[in-house]
């Protein structure tokens, strides 16, 4: 479920704003992560990976957030996510804002986004890069 958009009076240069005491993300920004990250966790993780970051893109962020991301994990969450931050990193670089697009989106407490960065770092043996074709990939329409 994608976040509900309200963008009138808000200027064009504005990727994401507060309404109401809501986030939004205009809707061509979370289009173009979004399909950044379906086109490479394809072509750069493996099945587990892409099956739960498309499965979390498609039914959005649990309700559960931070609270059932904690109980999932357990004592482990903090090595997965060091292990995973490598990937993120990489696509921050790659494409800027990714990384603000994950908390406001809420997708960066899901715990099926984070399971699916987790098989995806432990797919790449947890080696940290630069995804030089992401960019390209966003941009494409």
């Amino acid at each position: 479920m994608r976040p509900k958009l309200t963008e009138a009076n808000v200027p064009t240069n504005v990727s994401a704003f507060v309404q109401g005491g809501k986030r939004h993300i205009r809707q061509e920004v979370d289009t173009k992560f979004r399909r950044a990250l379906r086109e490479f966790v394809a072509q750069d993780g493996n099945a587990t990976a892409w099956w739960l970051i498309s499965n979390a893109l498609s039914n959005g962020p649990s309700r559960g957030g931070v609270q059932e991301t904690i109980s999932y994990f357990g004592d482990e969450l903090d090595a997965k996510l060091k292990l995973t931050a490598q990937i993120i990193d990489g696509l921050e670089i790659s494409l800027p804002g990714f990384k603000k697009w994950l908390e406001l989106t809420g997708f960066g407490n899901d715990k099926t986004m984070i399971g699916g960065f987790v098989a995806w770092a432990e797919h790449k043996a947890g080696i940290g890069r630069v995804i030089t074709g992401v960019k390209e990939a966003a941009e494409r329409g």
